[in-house]
């Protein structure tokens, strides 16, 4: 074997072992587009998604038919319609935001919602972990 064969050899192998630590720090698009995002649902904790939960509960109700807060609802929230409660009073750039909350949507708001929609009303600055976002996400799920 000659030495820039070993050395290219050597440098794969860095990148295959520590291939999970810089998948982890992956934004969701990245992930999914090389299959990772199937693994960090997979892997998601539903119980560790649940205690992440609790810092949205200081603003927004996480039950069936609970009322709104300073935020809207999150019962039911993964599928349903972007800006879905007609008697919660969102921002213009959020009711002009089309769609629903699939698992993209949910994952680009909860990394940063000033990003996700400029001039939004909401104060949280967002999760950076992935894996983070994946477990509250599947938390989020639960919630039907």
């Amino acid at each position: 074997m000659t030495g820039k064969v070993r050395i290219l050899l050597i440098a794969v192998a860095t990148l295959v072992i520590s291939g999970v630590a810089i998948t982890k720090w992956l934004d969701f698009r990245q992930a999914r587009d090389i299959g990772v995002i199937n693994d960090m649902l997979a892997a998601a904790d539903v119980k560790k998604g649940r205690e992440i939960a609790h810092e949205c509960e200081v603003c927004h109700g996480l039950e069936a038919g609970a009322v709104n807060r300073i935020g809207p609802n999150l019962f039911g929230i993964v599928g349903a319609k972007i800006a879905r409660d007609p008697a919660f009073e969102y921002s213009y750039a959020l009711r002009q935001k089309q769609g629903t909350w699939t698992i993209d949507h949910l994952d680009e708001w909860l990394k940063n919602p000033a990003s996700f929609v400029p001039e939004n009303k909401m104060i949280f600055s967002g999760l950076l972990d992935p894996q983070d976002r994946m477990d509250l996400i599947a938390y989020l799920m639960t919630l039907k």
